[in-house]
């Protein structure tokens, strides 16, 4: 037996209740509870799940983070640069790259790489590093530390 495929007034409700969200019809992310008015960016839906912006972000960089192997004595951090509304300007931008490796080798961990997205409107610039450094070395301060260097080279 087959499934019938929703009517056009169905298929118009749905985007109407995915575009405007009605009550308890919003559309919410499946893992952090917020809605697309919220601070989560869009939302993608599928059948019976919806992933926000920011959880989709996690996701990918654990799946990035999960698929390096350290070497012995070594772990892997990911780490955003920028956690508030900020622009790139152009030149930093092209230049990143071989700041970063600077930074890195500066702290004597290995960079494994780095993400950049760019939005508009709400949205923010976002910088996402992977790097290799020494198990029990102070996450807090080794982050900090690669940050302050990074950005003081601008």
């Amino acid at each position: 037996m087959s499934e019938r495929s929703p009517s056009i007034p169905e298929r118009l409700r749905a985007a109407r209740r995915i575009l405007f969200g009605r009550g308890d019809n919003a559309i919410v992310c499946s893992f952090c509870g917020e809605d697309r008015h919220g601070d989560v960016r869009n939302i993608v839906t599928g059948p019976g799940v919806a992933i926000c912006g920011k959880c989709a972000q996690i996701a990918g960089e654990w799946c990035a983070v999960a698929s390096l192997k350290p070497e012995a004595g070594n772990e892997i951090d990911t780490f955003p640069i920028f956690e508030h509304p900020v622009s790139l300007l152009p030149s930093f931008r092209a230049d990143i790259a071989e700041e970063m490796e600077r930074c890195a080798s500066a702290l004597s961990c290995k960079l494994h790489g780095w993400g950049y997205g760019r939005g508009y409107g709400e949205l923010y610039d976002a910088l996402s590093v992977f790097v290799e450094r020494p198990k029990g070395t102070n996450t807090a301060i080794f982050r900090e530390t690669f940050i302050r260097m990074l950005l003081s080279r601008r």
